[in-house]
């Protein structure tokens, strides 16, 4: 079996244009280094009431053709769709926050929300896998390590101890 990265597709703009969520990112009402640290610890998260995304490059109208919207936000955005097909398949604990995603025009789109995958799935054959130290932290590299064969994968997951606590992945079957 084999693990991927679960990442958004690139689109038709360069990277740095793809990023939708210049609201969010540096307000008060949103501190992404906070997030990461409560998703890291698997607390609730201090997210605010309303989650209002601002398409700057990005075509308003191309967004649903999208499962997943590249963004600088904590968590990923996943079409509703997507999350309801996830929601069927996951025995991990997640919680989900909608988001509203509003054009300059006024026109607004709720088919996506933000979906924070609450727990790690043990599945790193840690003897095999070779732990890289630095100064004050300690990490298995992805592309050097060994996973558990001949246990049930989960459609989507996150791993612990990986160099990217937050990244994503999924197997041949969830691809």
């Amino acid at each position: 079996m084999k693990i991927y990265s679960a990442i958004a597709k690139r689109g038709k703009l360069k990277y740095y244009d793809e990023h939708i969520d210049f609201t969010l990112d540096g307000t008060p009402d949103y501190n992404w280094r906070k997030i990461n640290s409560q998703k890291k610890k698997g607390e609730e998260l201090s997210i605010p009431n309303e989650l209002l995304f601002t398409p700057a490059k990005a075509k308003f109208e191309e967004l649903d053709n999208y499962d997943w919207l590249k963004s600088t936000f904590a968590l990923p955005v996943l079409n509703n769709t997507f999350i309801k097909i996830l929601k069927n398949n996951l025995k991990q604990k997640y919680e989900i926050y909608p988001v509203i995603i509003r054009n300059k025009k006024g026109n607004i789109n709720l088919n996506f929300s933000a979906f924070y995958l609450k727990e790690y799935f043990d599945c790193l054959d840690r003897e095999n896998s070779t732990l890289t130290k630095i100064p004050d932290y300690e990490y298995f590299e992805f592309k050097n390590c060994y996973f558990k064969k001949n246990i049930e994968y989960p459609l989507f997951f996150k791993i612990k101890d990986i160099a990217t606590p937050f990244k994503h992945f999924t197997t041949d079957v969830g691809m």
